[in-house]
């Protein structure tokens, strides 16, 4: 799988979801993937591979809209969040 854009988008019901097993080792996009679930507790992404989304981070864009604050982001995300706001900014 190379696309996860919008997996879970809209699915406000959600409370929790596992997604520790996915290999996302191939995938470029998660556009909104999350995005609108605002009813999760607690989402661990710190597994998820984004090595094929480095050089695109517009790919993340929206990925966890309306449930920031719930999400555990390993510091590779927190890294790559933090180059895509500087890029933005020049």
């Amino acid at each position: 799988m190379t696309d996860m854009r919008s997996m879970f988008s809209g699915c406000s019901g959600l409370t929790s979801i596992d997604v520790s097993g996915f290999n996302t080792s191939k995938v470029i996009n998660m556009i909104n993937m999350f995005g609108g679930c605002t009813s999760l507790v607690k989402l661990d992404v710190s597994n998820f591979d984004i090595t094929h989304m480095k050089n695109n981070p517009t790919y993340v864009e929206r990925m966890f809209q309306g449930i920031i604050g719930k999400v555990t982001i390993s510091s590779e995300w927190t890294d790559k969040m933090k180059e895509e706001s500087e890029y933005k900014e020049q």
